[in-house]
């Protein structure tokens, strides 16, 4: 499958605010008991967070703008940060050899930010990034969702399957090796991606670590991180549905923040102290560095900063790339979300099972639906893209004010045009056969992971291959179904397929087309019919096919799935990558 990957970093924002922070705390900066207070909201939502806070309230704030890696904080830039109050040097906030405040913040899972708030590893983070662990655990008989949970000693704390953290152990610029032997535009992808392979191979080697290469400023540099993971983690405490959820959708994204957003977890090692996967024999965690709680919270003209691990940012994006956001990508997503949502809360109010089983997914779902109706909002009311129009004026002047400079720089806004004239339009079917298509409904999706033992089928390949490839499927299939319902997805199914049959017209997949047109755009009858004869809706129906495996090309849920990861992939894709070579380019050069 294609997808953009958003990748996390450990980022860092300076604040010097007017007024009191909604859960502030407190870091121990020196043995003197100086402190530095640290704002806790997710560092994902800061931008629209600042947004809100100066629109809806209208209160006083002074932020300097801008993110930095604090890896590498200019003098300047910590100057600044203590004329504001800022009591840390350099070496507290970021330190490879000694501990300092970047041990105490950690990448929660696969891309939230936590906090460690004890000596003995107990870690603060978001609600929502708790969530779907908290389900894991939850039940009819124990609904830890709705009643919440506390932990009233170490003993009652309760392991999280699959949950990990990770704490960024090293950092290095890997620019030149990652750029080694690039010399056309056209090999540069596939030489990129051979050559961070091979340096995450040997960094790696046998330890049980995780490496990330990232780019930064459109591929110019590329960063690598390395993270000591720890994977025995278990759920401390959880707040009641009323409190941890209190304003919902509304509040997501916004100031003030009404709801007591947090969950708190405790990381386990080995008893000598390393990472370690679950066992009893586990203690917690003896913490490098931790943020004491001050319990008298903040006063006015306190300083405060965020840091954590945002999503990545595109602050040098051109004016195309925010028409696009604007006016194709934002509001496709929304409306694709917006149907999906619809459907499972009126499951999940009719049925508690529903609402345990689907508690995580819908907080998944609802996350970036509420982003994006903020995001398009803001740009719209912040005149982001007339700024950037601005801006690429006064660089096409100075350009122009130089041969030398026209001769380097002067197609950069042409190979811009030209690739988001591509993407500008392909990007709304785009979305919608990923939001819509083969990741909206759920049987749909899960049939995607059926797709190699079918195409062994097809390589006539050994009954050995088969089976190992069913064998491992099993456990899938075991995940996949405990918080399945398939009523709810039958009726996403429909109202997904009847918004791509009814608002795209342009790479709409034959199937879609051909049951649209036969049935005046209702798809209720053919995925009640499908839902009906496929074997992908009960775990009952994929145990029976994985004894004894055969074709899949006549389930129709399995043939609709093909047929649109077919239009994504074969035709959709390859018209992307073409506009993104030529257009990528330019804005590396931007």
């Amino acid at each position: 499958m294609f997808e953009i990957e958003q990748q996390k970093y450990i980022f860092l924002k300076r604040y010097h605010i007017e007024i009191s922070i909604f859960f502030a705390y407190i870091c121990k900066t020196n043995e003197k008991s100086k402190f530095i207070n640290i704002n806790t909201i997710h560092m994902k939502k800061f931008l629209l967070s600042i947004f809100a806070l100066l629109t809806v309230l209208n209160m006083q704030l002074k932020a300097d703008e801008g993110m930095w890696l604090p890896y590498n904080l200019s003098n300047q830039s910590l100057y600044e940060m203590q004329q504001l109050g800022c009591q840390l040097t350099a070496e507290q906030i970021f330190n490879l050899n000694q501990p300092s405040l970047k041990d105490a913040i950690v990448q929660f899972a696969n891309g939230c930010t936590g906090e460690l708030i004890s000596p003995n590893g107990l870690l603060l983070t978001n609600h929502h990034c708790g969530l779907g662990y908290v389900q894991a655990l939850a039940s009819v008989e124990h609904d830890y969702l709705t009643d919440g949970f506390w932990a009233l000693d170490m003993k009652e704390e309760l392991p999280c399957e699959g949950l990990y953290v990770s704490f960024l152990s090293n950092v290095e610029d890997v620019t030149s090796k990652v750029l080694e032997n690039v010399t056309t535009k056209e090999t540069r992808d596939s030489i990129i991606d051979a050559n961070i392979r091979a340096i995450t191979k040997e960094r790696k080697g046998d330890r049980d670590i995780r490496i990330e290469i990232v780019p930064f400023y459109s591929g110019n540099q590329y960063i690598m991180f390395e993270y000591d993971v720890y994977r025995d983690v278990r759920l401390t405490a959880c707040p009641p549905w009323g409190i941890g959820k209190y304003g919902a959708d509304t509040d997501n994204w916004t100031w003030p923040r009404h709801k007591g957003d947090f969950c708190i977890f405790r990381v386990y090692t080995s008893p000598d102290g390393k990472p370690a996967r679950y066992s009893e024999e586990n203690i917690p965690m003896q913490s490098k560095h931790y943020l004491p709680i001050n319990i008298k919270g903040v006063s006015q003209g306190d300083y405060a900063m965020i840091m954590g691990y945002p999503g990545s940012t595109d602050r040098y994006s051109t004016s195309r790339t925010i028409s696009n956001i604007i006016n194709e990508e934002g509001p496709a997503i929304i409306d694709c979300r917006t149907t999906k949502l619809n459907e499972y809360r009126k499951h999940m109010d009719a049925d508690q099972e529903v609402f345990i089983k689907y508690a995580s997914k819908q907080a998944s779902v609802s996350n970036y639906w509420k982003y994006y109706i903020g995001q398009v909002k803001q740009l719209q009311r912040n005149r982001v893209e007339e700024r950037r129009l601005a801006q690429e004026e006064a660089f096409r002047a100075w350009v122009n004010a130089d041969e030398n400079r026209k001769a380097e720089y002067g197609s950069i806004f042409e190979d811009v045009d030209a690739k988001w004239n591509v993407l500008d339009e392909i990007n709304k079917p785009m979305t919608y056969l990923r939001e819509a298509g083969w990741n909206g409904g759920e049987a749909i999706s899960f049939s995607r992971r059926f797709i190699r033992i079918n195409n062994l089928f097809k390589d006539k390949a050994s009954k050995e291959e088969i089976a190992q490839a069913a064998e491992a499927l099993k456990t899938q299939a075991e995940a996949f179904y405990k918080d399945y319902d398939m009523n709810l997805d039958k009726d996403v199914t429909i109202a997904l397929l009847n918004l791509i049959y009814k608002d795209i017209d342009k790479y709409v997949p034959s199937m879609i087309t051909e049951i649209g047109d036969k049935n005046n755009g209702d798809f209720t009858a053919w995925v009640n019919e499908a839902f009906e004869k496929s074997i992908f809706v009960s775990q009952e129906k994929v145990n029976k096919w994985l004894a004894k495996p055969k074709k899949l090309d006549k389930d129709p849920i399995y043939a609709l799935t093909m047929n649109i990861v077919d239009v994504y992939n074969n035709v959709i894709v390859p018209m992307y990558l073409e506009a993104a070579n030529s257009g990528d380019e330019a804005e590396r050069l931007y």
